[in-house]
């Protein structure tokens, strides 16, 4: 028979083992949650987006669609290079609009990632790490998508897609 306390213990188990998609950039890992992925593409050609906000490096047609892409060397302060055919774009939502995170590679899904340390603490790395999780071989700095534009970032971003004739989702 099997105890409350086992059970309470069980669910709290389960609820630290969220997927994590683990990629990297400029040699340094950092993850999603999977829940906050839609796909993983291979890189495109980036279409130039005056007026956006510095870390949008311009929009990419996704099946009708131009989707924002943000490049994560500049969001996480690393330098800055040219987009090369093994880089892939990362699909996801990011203030309820659709986003492609250019990142080096992805690495792999974990899926036994466990919680090490909330993102309050990790504010002087990026403001958009959420947390630390510990993953298979190491840690790794999970990304708190809502946190990817400021309020600002997103009306200069809506006034860039309006003035390029693209309508913000």
């Amino acid at each position: 028979m099997t105890s409350s306390g086992a059970i309470a213990s069980d669910a709290i188990e389960r609820e630290a083992l969220e997927p994590v998609l683990v990629f990297e950039v400029a040699d340094t890992r950092f993850g999603l949650r999977l829940d906050d992925v839609v796909e993983i593409l291979p890189a495109a050609l980036i279409r130039a987006l005056p007026g956006a906000p510095a870390h949008v490096e311009g929009l990419v047609e996704l099946r009708g669609d131009a989707i924002p892409v943000f490049d994560t060397r500049g969001i996480f302060g690393m330098e800055a290079r040219p987009l090369m055919t093994t880089d892939h774009f990362v699909h996801c939502v990011a203030g309820g609009r659709p986003v492609l995170l250019w990142v080096d590679r992805v690495l792999r899904l974990d899926e036994d990632s466990r919680s090490h340390s909330d993102g309050d603490s990790l504010a002087e790395v990026s403001p958009i790490v959420k947390e630390v999780v510990r993953a298979l071989d190491g840690m790794v700095m999970i990304q708190d998508l809502e946190r990817l534009l400021t309020e600002s970032d997103s009306e200069l971003l809506d006034r860039a897609l309006a003035s390029a004739g693209e309508v913000a989702e």
